[in-house]
């Protein structure tokens, strides 16, 4: 094991701008703060968030130069004097920045200890998308079994992990993609029914799968995927808002929620908000991992030199299921 204060290498988002403002550096490994546990990390999840993050354009601003990523799966090396942690635990956590290096200092109270064994590619996509899915459809919708769950950008991470939930919850998931690859996906993991969400009239075509409307809309996506979606709910209706990757934030017309006593929610967690409430819902997942009721589907493993690489794909919306970034192999 390479001591604190050793050399360690790191993406460094040097200033905001384009990814070309990301750059593997040597750094020092992280001293060990109070309260805080030290990981090597061996997976890192990729994550929209990041692509705005060093835009400077993501809800939490870190100031550059700071070492980008939000997602681990690692092993403990240093306790920190934590008794229920030991050296060379399988753990995986959200940190506010630090995951795409070979070491990460993380708060000890965000660390999910795993089941031995656990697969750490599988692990690195829990702890945000997994998280996000379950936040919005439980904790923000109030999901009930039998429901009809519309889910935008079904093929992507959050996407895949919404439907498993969902499914595993008793609702009815109908997938919304437009590539034929990405429906392919969202079939194989237990959508009834897919719609095209770039055809002029999917809305029209969702009332013929759902005559009643759809009790709950996840939306990732923003501008005009969400203005259509309002029309689609049924009485009693919730829209999540989850993000904008389509780059558009729409002006929700109020007057469509008024008269369907609909609901347009925005889905955004800290996990220092709700510290003890965060924690139990990722021991649930990581249960539900260990138990093989969830399993997020990977699209690609990406070595560590070619972040950048992988961070455009996902900029471009042409990635299939979760990037994990194997830091393991650096």
């Amino acid at each position: 094991m390479q001591q604190e204060g050793g050399a360690m290498k790191a993406w460094v988002v040097e200033g905001y701008g384009t990814l070309d403002r990301v750059s593997i550096r040597d750094v020092r490994i992280p001293v060990v703060p109070a309260g805080c546990a030290l990981v090597r990390v061996l997976r890192a999840g990729l994550n929209f968030a990041d692509v705005i993050s060093v835009r400077g354009e993501y809800q939490v601003r870190t100031d550059p130069p700071f070492i980008l990523g939000a997602e681990i799966a690692g092993q403990v090396v240093d306790t920190g004097g934590f008794a229920h942690l030991a050296f060379g635990d399988l753990v995986m956590a959200q940190v506010t920045s630090g995951a795409y290096a070979e070491y990460c200092a993380v708060d000890a109270a965000r660390l999910i200890r795993l089941a031995p064994g656990t697969d750490p590619t599988q692990a690195a996509a829990i702890p945000i998308s997994y998280t996000t899915a379950s936040i919005a459809l439980f904790d923000t919708a109030g999901l009930r079994a039998g429901e009809t769950v519309l889910i935008h950008a079904a093929a992507g991470g959050t996407g895949i992990a919404a439907t498993q939930l969902a499914r595993n919850a008793g609702a009815r998931v109908i997938a919304a993609t437009a590539a034929p690859e990405k429906a392919a996906v969202a079939t194989a993991n237990g959508a009834s029914a897919i719609v095209n969400n770039r055809a002029a009239d999917w809305v029209e075509t969702l009332r013929g799968i759902a005559p009643g409307g759809i009790d709950v809309v996840l939306d990732p996506v923003g501008g005009d995927i969400t203005l259509q979606s309002v029309r689609a709910l049924a009485w009693g209706g919730r829209l999540l808002i989850v993000g904008f990757a389509s780059g558009a934030i729409p002006a929700i017309p109020a007057n469509r929620l008024l008269v369907k006593a609909a609901s347009a929610r925005g889905v955004f967690w800290k996990f220092d908000a709700d510290p003890s409430g965060i924690a139990a819902v990722q021991r649930g997942l990581a249960t539900a991992l260990a138990e093989g009721t969830i399993r997020p589907i990977i699209g690609a493993t990406v070595p560590f030199a070619a972040l950048q690489e992988g961070l455009v794909e996902l900029a471009g919306g042409r990635t299939i299921g979760k990037l994990v970034l194997d830091v393991e192999n650096a």
